[in-house]
């Protein structure tokens, strides 16, 4: 990956020291009524060539954004929070 241009990561850092990223309110809410989840979330194809499912090609999505991505926009969050493979309690 091409790392991020020197204006690039001081326009970030401004964004980061604006805004309130201790938040952690939306992680909570995903994980209320989480009962479990298959590791990768990997599902393999009856024909056992491509997966049917496979979360192991996000898994970089564990650590923090990259350089290159513009914390005010949140999608890292939200990506972290959109492939969220889990069986959860009735109602949550």
């Amino acid at each position: 990956m091409k790392p991020a241009h020197p204006s690039t990561l001081e326009s970030h850092a401004r964004v980061r020291a604006e805004l309130d990223f201790s938040d952690r309110l939306d992680y909570d809410d995903a994980q209320r009524g989480f009962i479990a989840t298959l590791p990768d979330a990997h599902i393999a194809a009856d024909s056992g060539a491509t997966p049917s499912r496979s979360m192991k090609p996000y898994s970089f999505l564990k650590g923090e954004a990259a350089d290159t991505v513009n914390p005010a926009y949140g999608a890292w969050r939200m990506a972290q929070l959109n492939p969220k493979s889990e069986t959860a309690e009735e109602g949550h």
